[in-house]
């Protein structure tokens, strides 16, 4: 270890001068001065895990006095429900390349701020005991892996509990690629992802899913930076129909049914919930599944809309986190999403919900985590008026609706907002690459596989205006859409409007559902359609300017119509 950490000194200065990463030097200090004390609890067993995480101090505060469901699973409560976006910052701390990021909003260089946080973490970690433990994102056995470190105080030991619920073995013996710290107590909430050493700092939270989405937005850097690959918020799964099997991929924001539509369906095999890793090889690629656990959300669970999720959700191994829990029965209630609370923090409603689910409790997992190919790719949109449930977009097309990233805010994000439209890109808010230079990266691989077919769903309705909210796309409809893309039982047709392929007939989807223009005035519908064009022209020129001496390429820029 630097003589420097050892001491306990650490600077911006310093680093920079001995080439070191102040954010690795202060990972280090943490573990050096517990293992120093004895307070380092490295690698501990699950049977310990499970010990320490039946006395969570946080879940007990709330007056929950159970921790364990009548099914024999563990349901932890957390102060922060949902992620902590306009706390997050990307620091750059050294002069690679990638440091001109730093001019986007969210992105910074390194500065005294940042050096006065971390030194405040240093401090927040003394004489309590921290744990320490390994998992891998990638299936080892499946040829590409990664090794993921979470560094936690002891009491909330409920997270690493979760984590190996949700990644594979690690393997102690080899490096970490990537460190996550967190540390709810911290007196503020700060989130500082330093790209250059892969690590993390999760400050004043103690929401799951920062782990989860801290660990996928640095492997997925170095996917890009690394190997040429490409990262997508994509759920996967192979499925049967009409004597044809496909791997098919849907990209969309948590709470736009990618998870629903990944797990659901007849005929098939489930690889990934949420998301992929492709992995060129020469002219072909592979594509690697990160997770062997799904992290899902739990509003309106049932057995009856979710038969197979729910065999997984009801398991003894699954986790749960802010899912109310009856105290009597040890029943878990997916419908009631008011959870108790300790007087200090008042009753609060929760709508994002979460489990880890066991991939093998699950049905259809037996399977890999990954696929040799895709044969569809899809993006999941959910607007409520002139979008069919599906379009057939060409390469250009899908980039630059990659690019837009059309949706609505989920309660992942913001359960205050939820429903809300909102635009981003590549449906994945832990994209912190050059936007523009990825998207023209993207291109020209599915120029290079045309074989893939590229469309885009729509899970919400058609038609709605005031007097009329609209046909609902229902999950059923939205199956029978897979189904039929699997099957090539589509009939497609040109939309002169917006310029891609409009499905004109679906098996077992009504023409209501079909065809837009039906339920609204021509120019009502004009000025809907010319108001949604202007709107992407807007989002693809503003990634065409994000980065200086970087622009996405004339074929994306031209490949929706202007008006």
């Amino acid at each position: 270890m630097d003589k420097k950490v050892s001491q306990g000194f650490f600077s911006i200065r310093a680093a920079l001068e001995s080439n070191e990463n102040v954010f690795q030097q202060t990972v280090e200090l943490i573990l050096h001065n517990a293992a120093k004390e004895k307070r380092l609890l490295a690698e501990p067993s699950l049977k310990e895990l499970r010990e320490w995480s039946e006395k969570d101090e946080t879940t007990r505060s709330f007056g929950q006095k159970r921790v364990k469901t009548k099914y024999g699973s563990y349901c932890f409560l957390s102060r922060v429900l949902s992620r902590s976006a306009p706390q997050t910052m990307i620091v750059w701390s050294e002069k690679d390349g990638r440091e001109k990021r730093a001019c986007v909003k969210g992105h910074a260089v390194l500065n005294e701020e940042h050096e006065r946080i971390l030194r405040e973490a240093v401090k927040s970690f003394e004489g309590i005991d921290v744990v320490t433990v390994q998992r891998a994102m990638g299936n080892p056995s499946e040829g590409m892996s990664f090794q993921c470190r979470l560094v936690i105080p002891k009491k909330i030991a409920r997270f690493a509990l979760m984590l190996d619920a949700l990644l594979f073995d690690g393997d102690k013996d080899k490096k970490a690629d990537m460190t996550i710290v967190m540390l709810p107590d911290f007196p503020e909430r700060k989130i500082l992802v330093n790209p250059n050493s892969n690590t993390t700092f999760l400050l004043g939270t103690d929401y799951f899913g920062e782990i989860k989405k801290g660990c996928l937005r640095m492997i997925s850097e170095v996917i890009r930076e690394e190997y040429g690959g490409y990262s997508f918020h994509m759920g996967l799964q192979t499925r049967r129909a009409g004597g044809k099997s496909k791997a098919i991929a849907l990209a969309g924001l948590s709470g736009t049914g990618k998870t629903t539509l990944s797990l659901n369906g007849a005929n098939k095999q489930i690889h990934q919930d949420d998301f992929i890793f492709i992995i060129p090889k020469g002219k072909n690629y592979s594509v690697v599944g990160p997770e062997k656990g799904f992290y899902v959300k739990t509003e309106d669970l049932t057995k009856e809309s979710y038969p197979g999720l729910w065999k997984g959700f009801t398991s003894s191994g699954a986790v749960l986190e802010n899912v109310l829990v009856d105290e009597k029965t040890g029943e878990i209630e997916t419908q009631n999403h008011a959870i108790k609370s300790c007087p200090a923090l008042g009753l609060q409603a929760c709508k994002n919900g979460r489990a880890v689910v066991p991939r093998n409790a699950v049905p259809d997992t037996n399977c890999p985590t990954g696929a040799k190919r895709l044969c569809v790719m899809g993006i999941i949109t959910r607007r409520t008026d002139v979008f069919p449930p599906v379009v057939k977009l060409s390469p250009e097309q899908f980039t630059a609706i990659f690019c837009i990233g059309p949706s609505i805010k989920t309660s992942a994000a913001d359960p205050k907002a939820r429903g809300e439209p909102v635009m981003e890109y590549g449906t994945d808010p832990f994209h912190i690459g050059d936007k523009a230079e990825y998207a023209n990266k993207l291109l020209k691989f599915l120029r290079g596989h045309s074989e893939i077919e590229l469309v885009m769903m729509n899970t919400g309705r058609v038609g709605k205006k005031e007097e009329f909210e609209g046909v609902k796309i229902t999950p059923e409809d939205s199956q029978a859409i897979l189904d039929a893309l699997t099957a090539e039982t589509i009939g497609w047709e040109k939309d002169k409007d917006f310029k891609w392929l409009a499905p004109k007939k679906i098996p077992g989807i009504s023409k209501e559902k079909l065809d837009a223009k039906k339920h609204y005035p021509k120019q009502e519908y004009e000025e809907i359609r010319k108001e949604i064009l202007s709107l992407y022209a807007q989002q693809l020129e503003k990634i065409s300017k994000e980065m200086p001496g970087s622009k996405l390429c004339k074929e994306i820029m031209r490949a929706l119509p202007k008006k």
